[in-house]
């Protein structure tokens, strides 16, 4: 037999540790003692004692903390503004945050407080991580990066080590910057009713809290802490509040003048031809990985094939394919069903070419596509996050297009496939109504039945105003929708430019004035 003789400290750990039923535990002590054997008879064994003694280091049981040297530490960060294209304005702010972090003894002579740390957030792809290395970069500071994930684990208690772990790693390495990404991992609102694993989690972040903002802060005096995220909302208060991170920085999708600046950057030495001018376009609503990657996956294509990126809509199809999937040819279904897929499409492209605000048409096709879809109309998205009752309105009309034209030319019988564009608008007008208030009476909350009848009454009016709308401008075009129909079973895909060329004959066969877009 071998007596087990634990360290002192395993009582401790294992008040500490959620517990697993106990034989397991006991099972992997066995292991350990086992595993420890050879090492022990080479050892002298205590006087009056006959059965050797195995010492079992606790840690090694429960899990050791993450090793400090895994973490991702640069000391020689190359890297700069200059390497980032666009977002000027954010790289002015953060060259005003460096000239404070160069001159905190300047500022503390005169009781001013630095900034302790600083919130990257905003949506994904649009290179926050870059922003804080070219940002460690300007600053000559030594860079440690990690995720937020990292200090997750299952043992309670070694998410607040890692935690000590990088901060001490930083400490003795200043001037350093820690970049913790996906910081709503770690930091998510606390409740009371969360229980579990969530206990873990809450002793990382209040780990976290104190060492951002505790008595031991004046030795990480020159230690600034970044974090990203593309969940702001989730955030627990204490993290955001004053004294830990200052600055709040939004990193949005690129504008027009950082589209041009990534596409400069990101097209040097491909086989693209066209100019940077042409693309800008072709870009728009598309964050700046996903930029990057439209410009690498058509020059990829261009070499496969022998070519040079020289037409727009090259750039077009690349991206489509990127956003909604490569499209596969419908030539297996009947005529009938490719005219109905057609009628389908084109009310819903006629829907946006006669709406004042929605965005213009980008690509209509009747192949299918990556999300199972028999046909789509691409419309370039809006990121502007600010939308007006009557663009939300005409939003719902573009769903709502597509089954009224089938009803309008097929007898009043709509297919399936305007399932998904009914639950869509009626969501956007439940929206409308609950959220926002667009109605003549506005409702905000649902305090009893009778509101909740209400307020269906009203979501329901919203559609079927929105609905009549639809027809009355359909009807009006029907020559034109069934033509542009016909045109699209013959090409099966229309580019913004087809699209442009094909309308512009379709109102000289039948004129209108219901048509808004300039041709």
């Amino acid at each position: 037999m071998w007596r087990i003789v634990l360290l002192s400290s395993f009582i401790m750990v294992a008040h500490c540790f959620q517990m697993t039923p106990y034989e397991s535990y006991l099972d992997r002590i066995k292991k350990q003692a086992i595993k420890n054997r050879q090492e022990i008879q080479s050892k002298a064994v205590p006087n009056n004692t006959t059965t050797p003694i195995v010492l079992i280091d606790p840690q090694s049981l429960f899990g050791k903390p993450k090793n400090t040297e895994k973490w991702n530490f640069e000391n020689d960060i190359t890297v700069n503004f200059s390497h980032i294209g666009g977002y000027q304005e954010i790289k002015n702010e953060l060259h005003q945050v460096k000239e404070l972090l160069l001159s905190r003894d300047l500022y503390d002579g005169y009781n001013i407080r630095t900034p302790k740390g600083m919130l990257l957030e905003g949506p994904p792809g649009n290179g926050k991580t870059l922003l804080a290395r070219c940002f460690a970069g300007e600053c000559g500071f030594n860079f440690l990066s990690l995720s937020g994930a990292e200090f997750n684990e299952k043992y309670v208690g070694v998410g607040a080590q890692r935690v000590r772990e990088v901060f001490e790693l930083a400490t003795k390495n200043q001037p350093c910057i820690i970049f913790i990404d996906e910081l709503d991992s770690i930091g998510a609102k606390r409740s009371t009713s969360d229980e579990g694993a969530s206990i873990e989690r809450f002793q990382t972040l209040n780990q976290l809290l104190v060492l951002m903002d505790g008595f031991d802060r004046e030795k990480m005096k020159h230690v600034f802490i970044i974090g990203a995220t593309n969940r702001k909302d989730m955030l627990d208060p204490a993290l955001l509040r004053s004294g830990r991170f200052d600055k709040i920085v939004h990193v949005p999708h690129p504008d027009e003048a950082t589209r041009k600046e990534i596409i400069d950057l990101h097209r040097i030495r491909k086989p693209i031809q066209i100019t940077t001018e042409e693309m800008i376009a072709s870009t728009e609503g598309l964050s700046g990985a996903d930029i990057e990657n439209v410009l690498n996956e058509v020059s990829l294509w261009a070499l496969r094939h022998n070519k040079t990126v020289d037409t727009v809509s090259m750039v077009d199809r690349t991206r489509d394919n990127i956003i909604l999937g490569t499209t596969t040819s419908n030539a297996v279904l009947t005529y009938d069903l490719q005219q109905r897929v057609a009628i389908h499409e084109c009310g819903h492209l006629l829907m946006g070419l006669f709406s004042t605000l929605h965005e213009p048409p980008s690509k209509i096709t009747i192949d299918s596509c990556g999300h199972g879809s028999l046909g789509y109309t691409y419309f370039v998205p809006n990121r502007k996050g600010l939308y007006s009752k009557t663009y939300l309105r005409e939003k719902i009309m573009i769903f709502l297009a597509g089954k009224i034209a089938e009803e309008i030319l097929f007898d009043e019988e709509s297919s399936t496939g305007a399932l998904d564009d009914s639950i869509r608008a009626t969501t956007l007008a439940k929206e409308m109504v609950l959220d926002h208030g667009m109605v003549p009476r506005p409702i905000h909350s649902l305090l009893s039945e009778q509101v909740k009848l209400l307020a269906d009454k009203q979501i329901q009016n919203l559609v079927e105003d929105c609905a009549i709308e639809v027809r009355k401008l359909l009807l009006r075009n029907k020559s034109m929708l069934l033509w542009l129909a016909n045109t699209l079973v013959r090409k099966k895909t229309m580019d913004r430019e087809q699209i442009m060329e094909n309308v512009r004959i379709a109102k000289m066969l039948y004129p209108t004035t219901d048509l808004i877009i300039t041709l």
